[in-house]
């Protein structure tokens, strides 16, 4: 997993770091304006742009939802407040900084900054809309955060500003690291994760952060890596089959978020689970990343918590977890998640006010 220090930082020189030369000597130590495409840092062009997303928000909470942060292509600095990023538009890396901004009119402001080798408008335009996809700005959650206001377990939510589930961009990314993440501890999702975002174009001089890489890249490293460096395992078959339905266009991971403001949950569910690697539980944890929030993925940690809470220690049957839930309606996803979330040392220290990041508990779970 990615280490994050977490000593004192200067949050400018974090969030606008400096690019170097392969010698490692600083050539950023001052930004020069070159016109209407931003400014030069080092070799590299800078442009910055905002998004605005509904309050209750807070970019920190966001971020921390779940584990995804400690996954490459994203990095959280919680001295800094900043989730970096590595995007890609076509083969060339794109660094992207976010912390947030003072907020205004109700509406919370986060300041997105983009450095690549070239930053045309229309790339920042697609930078701005891939970062408003991980963050969830187009969500409207005025009816989960009416219930959490009404709701005991969830009201403390709403002091953090948290509520909003982070995602990647890509849905093929999200689909390819769920897999990665079942019927394992999380510490060993998270390297194979790491290990396959190598994979993918890096910025340059920094070989360490790499864009995730599309399915083609993938299957051009071939089993051997899957195997052999990535170590996944048995997923290998599954994330193989994944990446050639993508590349041979028998399926667009992509579209999924068109198809998900149109068809059922039932439909859509159907449509997951027929990716091989992706069964019930992963399927519901991929939906709440598209935004349908009306099913709960029972796995084993979902039974462990439940049958702690709320069985006397009993483990629970799927159908009576399913029931317990139920009462949120379209909102028993995220229900769900951000009751248990609040469990987690990182969602502890917000809620009294501390600024110390854990991770997820480390847990293991069925697809």
């Amino acid at each position: 997993m990615p280490a994050i220090a977490h000593g004192s930082f200067d949050r400018r020189r974090v969030v606008e770091r400096v690019i170097h030369d392969g010698a490692g000597t600083a050539r950023g130590g001052r930004s020069t304006t070159v016109g209407p495409s931003g400014t030069m840092r080092g070799s590299m062009i800078v442009r910055t742009t905002q998004l605005t997303i509904p309050e209750p928000f807070s970019l920190r909470a966001t971020a921390l939802s779940h584990g995804w942060h400690e996954c490459a292509p994203m990095h959280w600095c919680d001295a800094a407040g900043c989730l970096q990023v590595i995007e890609r538009d076509g083969d060339m890396p794109v660094r992207l900084s976010m912390v947030d901004a003072p907020s205004r009119g109700g509406q919370a402001r986060v300041r997105l900054t983009v450095e690549a080798d070239e930053i045309s408008d229309n790339t920042l335009s697609l930078m701005r809309s891939r970062a408003g996809v991980m963050l969830r700005a187009d969500l409207d959650l005025t009816g989960f955060h009416a219930l959490a206001a009404e709701t005991p377990v969830l009201k403390p939510i709403l002091s953090i500003g948290a509520g909003r589930l982070i995602r990647s961009a890509s849905m093929a990314e999200n689909i390819i690291k769920t897999i990665c993440g079942t019927n394992v501890n999380w510490a060993q999702a998270v390297k194979m994760i790491n290990r396959i975002a190598q994979l993918g174009p890096y910025i340059r001089n920094h070989r360490n952060l790499n864009a995730w890489p599309t399915c083609g890249e993938i299957l051009k490293a071939g089993d051997d890596y899957l195997l052999g460096v990535a170590r996944v395992g048995y997923r290998t078959k599954s994330i193989r089959a994944f990446c050639r339905s993508v590349v041979d266009g028998a399926f667009d991971p992509d579209a999924l978020d068109a198809v998900a403001r149109t068809e059922s949950t039932d439909v859509l569910c159907k449509r997951l689970t027929a990716i091989s690697g992706v069964g019930p539980a992963s399927a519901a944890f991929l939906l709440g990343l598209l935004g349908r929030f009306d099913k709960v993925g029972v796995d084993s940690w979902t039974i462990a918590y439940t049958a702690e809470r709320y069985f006397n220690g009993r483990k629970p049957t799927v159908r009576q977890v399913e029931k317990l839930f139920a009462r949120y309606g379209e909102w028993r996803h995220l229900a769900w998640w951000f009751e248990q979330w609040q469990q987690w040392e990182t969602a502890k220290s917000m809620l009294n006010g501390g600024n110390r990041h854990q991770g997820p508990r480390a847990r293991r779970h069925q697809a």
